[in-house]
């Protein structure tokens, strides 16, 4: 696997909210870097009726997070759910621990893609 050398300088183009871990990482190590914000995470604040009567009455199995900005993103679009009966299917640890945090139940793939998820939720599913 290739490595960065001492002399060459990356590029980091991200969300404007991006998780500083990487922003240590590369500082931690020496590595040059360009930190660029491309986009920014706008949250829905309207409130889907049919989604919230959903969830009320127990007609969502899993809520899927694709990554932390996702729980947060659900969390202000439906501040008004029983948030301890969400369980939800999580791209990966970081994004299960911002769940966690909101005390929503998780589950999460074994690899951090979309392919993964939709097998992790047929194997819980299922069984």
């Amino acid at each position: 696997m290739p490595q960065v050398q001492k002399d060459e300088k990356i590029l980091l183009a991200r969300a404007k909210i991006g998780s500083e871990e990487i922003l240590e990482i590369f500082a931690d190590n020496g590595i040059d870097f360009e930190n660029i914000a491309l986009y920014d995470t706008i949250y829905a604040t309207g409130q889907n009726d049919n989604v919230m009567e959903m969830i009320a009455n127990n007609q969502i199995d899993y809520v899927t997070f694709t990554s932390s900005s996702t729980v947060e993103g659900f969390i202000k679009a439906f501040p008004h759910i029983e948030i301890k009966n969400i369980n939800g299917l999580c791209i990966g640890e970081q994004t299960a621990e911002t769940a966690k945090k909101y005390e929503i139940k998780t589950i999460v793939s074994e690899k951090a893609t979309i392919n993964s998820m939709i097998d992790k939720l047929k194997e819980v599913l299922i069984n």
